[in-house]
């Protein structure tokens, strides 16, 4: 859940960051660090808390809803509306 939500979210970084302006910039090494960096920095620390809340064994085994938490964590923290 952690690593699907935090590819997410470092790719919205990156996409903000460098690839939605005119004409789009290539994806480089360094731009994918520095996005990283930038999410490290940012978000991570409070994505992680809501997932270990979220994420308890008793949780986990009752929720079917595990989908829409990772719909809701990504729609929370992303960089922008698009």
């Amino acid at each position: 859940m952690g690593y699907i939500v935090d590819l997410t979210l470092v790719m919205d970084q990156l996409f903000l960051g460098y690839l939605y302006i005119e004409p789009p910039g290539l994806v480089t090494a360094e731009k994918v660090e520095m996005a990283l960096e930038n999410y490290k920095t940012s978000d991570a620390t409070r994505v992680h808390q809501a997932i270990r809340e979220y994420a308890t064994w008793a949780k986990i085994f009752q929720a079917k809803n595990v989908q829409e938490k990772v719909i809701d964590l990504i729609n929370q923290h992303r960089g922008g509306a698009y």
